[in-house]
């Protein structure tokens, strides 16, 4: 989950920047937080604080995904999906 965060963040940045444009500093934010959930959370053990950041960070990511799906949007779904299979399994 935290590659498919770290590559979706890099994705946003270059197609933005291909575009002539610069990021949406509000979503890049909420990519940035994905990324930090996502990291976090690999590094605390099975408990409920994992957990919790697991489902938060895939509810976020998702909602990102549905925003842009037209653009980025399969990445940040796929980096839901990841993290809603860590936290099952």
């Amino acid at each position: 989950m935290t590659l498919a965060a770290v590559l979706s963040v890099i994705y946003y940045v270059l197609i933005v920047r291909s575009q002539g444009g610069s990021p949406a500093w509000s979503f890049f934010l909420l990519m940035v937080l994905v990324l930090l959930g996502a990291g976090i959370s690999s590094l605390l053990n099975r408990g409920r604080a994992r957990q919790g950041l697991l489902l938060a960070t895939s509810i976020v990511a998702a909602g990102l995904g549905l925003f842009t799906l037209t653009s980025i949007g399969w990445s940040l779904l796929l980096t839901a999906v990841l993290g809603l299979i860590a936290l099952v399994s």
